[in-house]
């Protein structure tokens, strides 16, 4: 098109459009065909090669083309390839183009009168030609494949280090979810079953088509990894409190209800800067907020609905669903059936109902998880 208009204003004299209409329908099918391909299969391994390999056959088609000759043009794809940060794979895609240019070339030197014009043609032009370009190439691929290969290492290395310093904070959060076990001995296995009965809602959930734009699958996993700190303002309440084996009375039992300020403040001034800004914000939603109801009749803020964050909603069905399976200090464990009767008899109440369609459908996966 820019072509088109350069002729259309007289910038270049009068040309033939049917080969830049051509150019430009290949181009489009080009792109097309990519497109269609990302959307079958995104992130795919296949995926760059597919792309990169695209993008060298309308350089190879250009290279076809009477009245242009293309050397350097070859290492476009080349050079791209390096922005993955992949040695190996700029290795390979250098030497498919490679493979190519050498292809194109040949196919000139059969030309009648190969382009540029000189007194070589056929086999002696292709010998030419094709060993000047691979001089050149050789060079260029060598800064390349140098460019990549530091790069590959350098990334490694960070790597590397992310690494411990996930380990790190895995570490540290373990720690604070031992510091809760330590005031409340029925907490310890409590966050570990809950983790993964809040997995197990939030796949459920995506299954069944509720909150698929908010359960993507880092989303999921980051609810997993916050999950162990929604008691974590327990650390507030005394012992006395939690162990205690009779009923709470009314003063004891506000004062447990101030746990989930708690725990969002530990949370706030304790891991944000250590932990990511995704996983502290679900974290402290899920410590604030998990003992909201969907009628509102809940605590700390009185949100109902939708006001109540996704995160805390599917919090608070695993919190009640293992606390009600299991035995505590003041009540023997209920059994499963019993269980999920009573959560059913909340739904629309105390929970989202969508939350507990799924927590519902999820028996004998709940009961598997319960017994191990």
């Amino acid at each position: 098109p820019a072509m088109m208009l350069a002729v259309y204003f007289h910038i270049f004299p009068d040309a033939d459009y049917l080969p830049l209409i051509i150019f430009t329908g290949f181009v489009v099918l080009v792109v097309g065909a990519q497109h269609c391909f990302l959307r079958l299969h995104p992130y795919s391994k296949s995926a760059k090669y597919v792309c990169l390999i695209s993008l060298e056959m309308v350089v190879c088609y250009l290279a076809t083309r009477e009245n242009l000759c293309l050397f350097i043009s070859y290492l476009m794809v080349p050079a791209v390839s390096c922005l993955y940060y992949d040695k190996k794979f700029t290795g390979i895609i250098s030497l498919i183009c490679y493979i190519a240019m050498m292809v194109t070339l040949f196919y000139r030197s059969r030309l009648p009168l190969p382009f540029p014009h000189d007194t070589l043609s056929g086999n002696a032009w292709f010998a030419a030609y094709g060993t000047g370009a691979t001089i050149e190439y050789g060079v260029c691929f060598i800064i390349l494949y140098a460019v990549s290969s530091a790069a590959h290492e350098m990334l490694n290395t960070v790597y590397q280090r992310n690494l411990r310093i996930q380990g790190m904070q895995a570490k540290l959060i373990s720690s604070f979810a031992n510091l809760v076990e330590s005031k409340d001995p029925t907490t310890g296995e409590h966050i570990k079953r809950t983790s993964e009965y809040v997995g197990m809602i939030c796949r459920r959930l995506r299954y069944l088509g509720y909150y698929k734009d908010e359960l993507g699958d880092d989303q999921i996993d980051t609810m997993i990894k916050a999950a162990p700190l929604h008691d974590l303002g327990k650390m507030e309440i005394s012992e006395n409190i939690l162990c205690k084996p009779a009923k709470l009375t009314a003063e004891e039992f506000d004062k447990v209800k101030e746990h989930p300020e708690f725990g969002e403040a530990l949370i706030r001034n304790n891991l944000c800067g250590i932990e990511d800004e995704e996983y502290t914000t679900v974290a402290r939603t899920m410590a604030l907020y998990h003992h909201e109801h969907w009628d509102g009749s809940g605590y700390p803020m009185h949100f109902a609905g939708y006001e109540i964050p996704l995160a805390a909603r599917i919090m608070a069905a695993a919190d009640v669903l293992d606390a009600l399976l299991s035995r505590r200090p003041y009540k023997d464990a209920i059994s499963l059936d019993d269980t999920l009767e009573i959560m059913k008899e909340q739904s629309g109440r105390q929970f989202d109902p969508a939350v507990i369609e799924a927590v519902l459908s999820l028996k004998e996966d709940i009961r598997t998880a319960a017994l191990s």
